[in-house]
């Protein structure tokens, strides 16, 4: 499924224009929460982690994120704390880039599956 298979999938099903431009958003909105941008991958109740693998937001999101943050260093405050747990609210500093991609539940081994998905 894909962004324009959903707006002709609205529009072949709506009976007019004014009720496809109320359906779109709404079927729309939740492939883009749980792409991994609003809520990150990890963070997504097993009850809903279906919509996660039908997002085509997920799978650009993922290869997006890797390819940006693999290899990079960064460098943080003097006075900022490290933590890796998701369920912190203390300020955190990652080291590298793959701690960001780690931190946003995203996995290198993926990458095939995302370009193909």
């Amino acid at each position: 499924i894909s962004s324009p298979n959903l707006g002709y999938a609205v529009s072949a099903g709506a009976p007019n224009v004014s009720v496809a431009l109320a359906i779109g958003p709404v079927s729309f909105i939740p492939f883009m929460l749980f792409g991994g941008f609003f809520i990150k991958s990890g963070t997504v109740p097993p009850y809903l982690v279906w919509i996660q693998y039908i997002s085509w937001f997920y799978y650009s999101f993922e290869i997006l994120m890797i390819n940006e943050w693999k290899g990079t260093t960064l460098s943080c405050p003097g006075n900022a704390t490290f933590s890796s747990s998701q369920n912190t609210s203390a300020e955190i500093c990652l080291r590298d880039g793959d701690g960001v991609i780690k931190y946003f539940g995203f996995n290198e081994d993926n990458i095939a599956r995302d370009v193909g998905g």
